[in-house]
């Protein structure tokens, strides 16, 4: 099993103190996957029955999972975040900026192994593992930053998770700024709309002295191609993994 390091900054002060934390253990549920490809029967379950056995043996070893958690000033983001991102979904005391990484062992090893002739399919399956993992770790946090004893008695209430956009976004080389990514988690943007390695996403975390329901605002990639989209169709979608997303999930099958 691996655990999620975590790089923590309980105060928005600048600069930081920052903490590193044994976080939680991920043990990656690749059920999503499964279901898929028993949907469809015949050599599409052998194939993933092949992947899950190198999965145990090797696939899931290639994970570095790390998290820089840190407490922000709303006012450092409100400039580059999409209209009415946070005030959506109601009040909150603290703003929590996370960012999560698997490293870039296994997107190297997804690439080398589709380059071979006739493991395309296996480069897929690993790449899409690695989706899921971080949609685990994402949940993971979730739980952990509801625990986490230096916000006290503060309840989690929201999070705006932004989807992957097509057009470089100013909002991803301002979160590598405020998380010190390039430092924590060896990820940067290099100006563009992704991060690098590609196995990362980011969330902003709400938090609220009084408990209530949680709400989450949940973009999608833009383009989204729905059920065209390969990571839909082999069960990597994050609108369909995140935990809580429900409605949100426009192409859930009956």
């Amino acid at each position: 099993m691996q655990t999620v390091r975590i790089f923590f900054s309980a105060s928005n002060q600048v600069p930081a103190t920052i903490v590193e934390k044994d976080g939680p253990v991920l043990d990656v549920d690749l059920t999503p996957m499964r279901r898929h490809y028993h949907r469809l029967g015949g050599p599409h379950v052998k194939k993933l029955e092949e992947f899950m056995l190198y999965w145990e043996e090797e696939g899931y070893s290639l994970l570095a999972p790390r998290a820089r958690i840190a407490s922000i000033d709303a006012d450092a983001v409100k400039e580059v975040l999409p209209p009415m991102a946070l005030e959506d979904l109601g009040e909150f005391d603290a703003l929590i900026l996370s960012v999560w990484t698997l490293g870039d062992a296994l997107e190297r090893e997804s690439s080398r192994i589709m380059a071979r002739k006739g493991s395309m399919m296996k480069g897929i399956f690993l790449d899409v593992a690695g989706s899921i993992a971080l949609y685990d770790i994402h949940n993971l946090l979730l739980d952990w930053l509801a625990k986490e004893p230096a916000y006290g008695s503060k309840h989690v209430v929201g999070e705006f998770y932004p989807g992957f956009e097509g057009d470089p976004h100013p909002l991803m080389q301002r979160i590598e700024e405020l998380a010190e990514t390039p430092r924590w988690l060896n990820v940067e943007t290099h100006a563009s709309p992704m991060f690098h390695p590609r196995k990362t996403q980011c969330a902003f975390v709400l938090l609220h002295e009084e408990k209530r329901a949680f709400r989450r605002r949940l973009l999608p990639c833009h383009p989204c191609e729905g059920r065209r989209c390969l990571y839909y169709q082999l069960g990597g979608c994050h609108l369909g993994i995140i935990k809580g997303s429900g409605d949100a999930f426009p192409f859930e099958e009956e």
